[in-house]
Formats: C-alpha cells, sequence, structure tokens
C-alpha cells in the first residue's frame, strides 16, 4: 500500500480500536508510516496531524504538541487553511498544561473553523473560566451542550459554574435538564 494511505488507515484504525491491544498496534502502525513520511517530507502536515494526534491520545502530550504546532505551521507557511482537528487537540492539550493563553488562541480557531465541534466549545469553556471570564465559560459550555447534551461533562462544568457563582436556583434549573 501506499505509505499515505497506511498512515491514514493506522489512524483511522487507532480511533475505532474497542480495546488497549489494538489501539497500541494502530498506533504503531499509523506512528511508523507518519514517521517514514516525515523523512521523506519533514513538514508534510498533514503526517505531522496524524502523529501528533495518535501521540496525544496514547499517552505522549509533550510529543502530541510538538507535532501538532509544527503541522498548524507547516500549513500556515503553505498557505493552507488551518484545520479544526489540530487547533482543537492543540487546545485541549495546552489545556491540560495550564497554558491558558495559547490554549485560548487554539480553542477559539477551533470552533471558528469547525462550530459544530462540541469538544472544542467545552475545552474553551474550561479556559475561560480557568482565566475568569465566566460568562464566556457559560456561553462556550452552553454551546457545547447545545451541540451534544448526551456528553456530561460539560453540564456538570457549567454547573460548577454556577454554583461558585452561587446560583443555586440556576442549578436546580439545569438538573431538570439532563435526561
Amino acid at each position: 500500500a501506499e505509505f499515505p494511505q497506511v498512515a491514514r488507515s493506522g489512524s483511522a484504525g487507532f480511533e475505532a480500536a474497542a480495546s488497549a491491544d489494538e489501539r497500541e498496534l494502530w498506533a504503531g502502525l499509523a506512528v511508523n508510516a507518519a514517521g517514514i513520511l516525515l523523512r521523506r517530507e519533514p513538514d508534510a502536515p498533514w503526517a505531522l496531524r496524524v502523529r501528533g494526534l495518535v501521540f496525544a491520545a496514547s499517552g505522549d502530550p509533550g510529543q502530541g504538541v510538538a507535532d501538532l504546532r509544527r503541522a498548524a505551521d507547516a500549513l500556515a507557511a503553505a498557505g493552507r487553511p488551518a484545520d479544526a482537528r489540530i487547533e482543537g487537540e492543540l487546545g485541549r492539550l495546552l489545556l491540560a498544561r495550564e497554558d491558558f493563553g495559547d490554549a485560548l488562541r487554539h480553542l477559539r480557531r477551533a470552533a471558528d473553523l469547525d462550530p459544530a465541534a462540541a469538544a472544542a466549545w467545552a475545552d474553551l469553556g474550561m479556559v475561560l473560566a480557568s482565566i475568569g471570564d465566566a460568562s464566556g465559560a457559560l456561553e462556550a459550555l452552553g454551546r457545547a451542550i447545545d451541540i451534544a447534551p448526551e456528553r456530561p461533562t460539560a453540564w456538570y462544568n457549567r454547573g460548577l459554574l454556577h454554583l461558585r457563582a452561587q446560583r443555586l436556583e440556576s442549578i436546580g434549573t439545569l438538573a431538570g435538564g439532563v435526561a
């Protein structure tokens, strides 16, 4: 098979894998194929994207951040549009590192590029809450809930913001909205 297709297949297999052993197998395939491609073309954005996403999801956030930053930079240098998945994952990883300024920039870009990305909105809400913008955080978490009401994290975090603001009457209303 052609190397780009192997890397894409490895990435898709990794994301769909049911067990840890399957994920490890697919992660190895995707990272190895992307690595081969990066030896041939060191700034191939999609190869950096694949490798960065796999590293981020398999417990190497430092390498994930490095590859995703390189992928975003390579897209910009080539005059190509930013990638919502790169921006969202990079923002999530930077949020986990408490690098709120950089996380905010990437998550805003991710939400702008893909307004239906509930995870980007939820993470954006957490960054905004962390920097003290409670109204912005509530708005972003509300968008995440509107997009994916079945995901509990945004509901939970929005409830915590209301609790912190001592809006106890809002918490009762929120709890009634959860199925």
